[in-house]
């Protein structure tokens, strides 16, 4: 099995659900998607599932929807650019879902099925033909990405305003390195940029403070895609660590065991973790609550120690 296989059988596995047995630990039921079960590619760089129960795949070739039974692949003649290397996948409150590509942005309407080009119609963006890699819903329900020199973007679903934020409205910070992005339960935005700051914003950028004291930039020259809270802490995984950022105090402290990638918190408050040495299950403290031994399975040999890209 090739790496680019293994990737993409770690980030189908974590379709796994659990079994629950009384005074058992949890068990998990394993299944694998790779190119010979229809997948366009096997390198899987995104996955999430829609409100109907869909899977949603995004590969370096092509978008991915299972449905328990098989795959229904989308390409460019469905309405993807011509660069169909997926980087990110986003649902809205309407049950759109957005596409961040290696070129702009897609969306695909659940009720017509159709695909298209989402254009942001200013002449000196560089988001409609650059890579997107982090696209994130607001409690709210706006669609915002980070889109590097661009700044952030805020969209309203609904048909509303686009809204560019180079600088905060009260142009107090410049936001115009923008990396990556999430949010809180309570609407605060959390905001990374690439000079290594990350700035807290409860009004959606109209204004915003650093989360750091005395003008230190602790994430200077890190390469950012995403940023993941989870349990009062803020995660963000770079290369050969993972670092868990206290939002009120601004501590860092380092895990250099599980460099994590990308978080999902489970109904029954598990945070699974995508890591660069695969996948594992983690408390409400951060620490390694169990590491899933479907990598024993002779049927999926290969996964042990494999970059888990997404979960």
């Amino acid at each position: 099995m090739t790496t680019k296989q293994s990737i993409a059988t770690i980030a189908a596995i974590l379709l796994a659900s659990t079994l629950h047995a009384q005074d058992a630990c949890p068990q998990y039921i394993i299944k694998s998607l790779t190119a010979n079960d229809g997948l366009s590619h096997n390198s899987v760089r995104a996955i999430m599932e829609d409100r109907n129960g869909y899977v949603w795949m995004g590969t370096s070739d092509g978008l991915n929807r299972y449905d328990g039974m098989g795959i229904r692949q989308f390409s460019p003649v469905d309405g993807l650019p011509d660069n169909n290397f997926i980087l990110s996948l986003c649902e809205d409150d309407n049950g759109t879902i957005w596409i961040g590509t290696a070129s702009g942005i897609c969306t695909y309407d659940p009720v017509t099925g159709q695909e298209k080009r989402h254009i942001i119609k200013e002449e000196s963006l560089k988001i409609n033909r650059q890579s997107v890699y982090d696209i994130v819903k607001s409690p709210s329900g706006d669609i915002w990405i980070a889109a590097k020199e661009d700044g952030f973007i805020r969209i309203d679903p609904n048909g509303g305003r686009t809204e560019i934020y180079r600088k905060t409205r009260n142009s107090l910070v410049n936001l115009n390195k923008a990396l990556a992005l999430c949010f809180d339960n309570n609407n605060n935005g959390y905001f990374v940029t690439g000079d290594g700051d990350l700035y807290v914003s409860s009004d959606c950028l109209q204004s915003a403070a650093s989360i750091f004291q005395n003008g230190e930039k602790p994430l200077a020259g890190y390469r950012i895609h995403n940023v993941n809270y989870a349990f009062g802490n803020l995660i963000i995984g770079v290369p050969n660590m993972t670092l868990i950022i206290n939002p009120v105090t601004g501590d860092i402290r380092q895990n250099n065991r599980w460099p994590i990638i990308h978080t999902m918190i489970t109904s029954s408050a598990e945070l699974w973790a995508a890591t660069e040495r695969g996948p594992v299950i983690m408390d409400n403290d951060l620490q390694i609550k169990t590491i899933p031994s479907w990598y024993a399975l002779n049927e999926i040999p290969g996964i042990e120690g494999r970059a888990c890209l997404s979960i």
